[in-house]
């Protein structure tokens, strides 16, 4: 077996035990209230980035999940943003070949 095979062999097995793993347990991502101190922020941007490579979400998923994690101010703030986008007319781009308006 090459060294090429091997690789794609384990990679394989690491992703079905993945999903085994999901299976048996819930991994929900953390949420967040718009609390303005940056070093809770940073940390939950770097926890939700973890969530993101576990579960290998797209970029359009990783936006419209983010939303749903975002409670109180940081929601309040987030559908404001979108509301005066669309009152506008201005395209939000969520990925190159996706754009909602």
């Amino acid at each position: 077996m090459s060294t090429r095979d091997e690789y794609e062999s384990s990679a394989h097995d690491w992703r079905v035990r993945k999903e085994e793993i999901a299976c048996r347990f819930k991994i929900d991502g953390p949420k967040f209230d718009g609390y303005c101190d940056p070093s809770v922020f940073s940390n939950w941007l770097a926890d939700m980035e973890c969530y993101f490579d576990w579960y290998e979400f797209l970029e359009t998923i990783r936006v419209l999940f983010v939303r749903r994690k975002l409670v109180g101010s940081a929601r309040i703030y987030w559908d404001s943003i979108v509301r005066d986008c669309v009152r506008r007319g201005v395209v939000i781009v969520l990925e190159r070949n996706e754009r909602k308006t």
